[in-house]
């Protein structure tokens, strides 16, 4: 099976890319605008702009299923991130769209995220309201729409992505609560809590997109959160991380209100009968230990 891969030097991309290899059935393209350090016989990388037309064309012809994890690295930024993102979740989305229908790709599978549903303190349902409030959501929202709409032509793939996490990661909630910790500086939290996730371990989330990959549809279109069991708030993921490093964290506390990035993952874990996720306890003791040999 040829798999192409986009956004291959991303976080989860490149886990993804090394769990697939370990598997001689999978060839895998990636293409980033940057170049690769992976070096195996069933890995090509492919240096190109998916924002550009002409680069999508020039893609291989023989690839069965693409896997769309590129996004803005301007997400934070807005309005001056705002073209960014609209050409990386949207643009790209279509160019790809149309060529994997010019060339029958057989799946389509899109990475949003979970912000694009409307701020609710429930678990938010596949079928709950969206309700995107920043660029970045409303870019992925549209990105979708897209997916949805060329759900004609191939098996088309959602997966809504709630708080990934894992060694090596940076520069997101996670490494930066630990570093803060680290540092001896303070945590905020909204009115003692914070924000409420359900952090996801990233090799649950790769294990849970090869999956998806191997698995057949039941409609032309799916959608589905990702995202693991437990319901954690900002003050206990400081806990858990403090344990691990066997420092006592330091809060302070705002009259922010909290907010939450939580989800129900009943139909993901149905549809791909996975149920053995890592504990946020023994994930964040994974990072830790990374983040002590770097």
């Amino acid at each position: 099976m040829n798999i192409l891969i986009t956004g291959s030097n991303g976080y989860i991309a490149t886990n993804l890319i090394s769990l697939l290899l370990e598997n001689d059935n999978y060839s895998i393209y990636g293409i980033d605008k940057t170049g690769s350090n992976v070096s195996h016989h069933n890995y090509i990388h492919i240096q190109g702009d998916i924002t550009q037309s002409k680069c999508i064309e020039e893609l291989p012809k023989e690839v069965d299923i693409v896997v769309h994890l590129a996004q803005s690295s301007r997400y934070r930024e807005f309005p001056d991130g705002a073209d960014d993102m609209i050409n990386v979740n949207v643009n790209s989305t279509q160019y790809l769209l149309e060529w994997s229908r010019v060339h029958t790709i057989k799946k389509f599978l899109f990475a949003s995220t979970g912000n694009v549903y409307k701020q609710s303190p429930e678990m938010h349902l596949e079928t709950d309201e969206c309700e995107p409030d920043s660029m970045y959501a409303i870019t992925k929202y549209c990105g979708e729409l897209l997916v949805k709409l060329y759900s004609e032509y191939m098996n088309a793939v959602v997966f809504r992505i709630f708080g990934v996490y894992g060694p090596g990661q940076e520069n997101t909630i996670i490494p930066n609560i630990i570093k803060r910790i680290k540092t001896g500086e303070e945590v905020y939290l909204a009115q003692g809590v914070g924000l409420y996730i359900t952090p996801l371990y990233i090799l649950d989330c790769v294990q849970m997109i090869m999956r998806l990959i191997k698995h057949d549809n039941s409609s032309s279109f799916e959608l589905y959160n990702f995202s693991a069991g437990e319901v954690l708030n900002l003050r206990e993921i400081a806990d858990y991380i403090g344990d691990a490093m066997n420092i006592k964290p330091h809060f302070r506390f705002t009259d922010d209100e909290p907010k939450y990035f939580k989800s129900d993952n009943e139909k993901i874990c149905n549809a791909i009968k996975y149920f053995d996720y890592v504990l946020f306890a023994d994930g964040i003791k994974k990072c830790w230990e990374r983040f002590l040999n770097t």
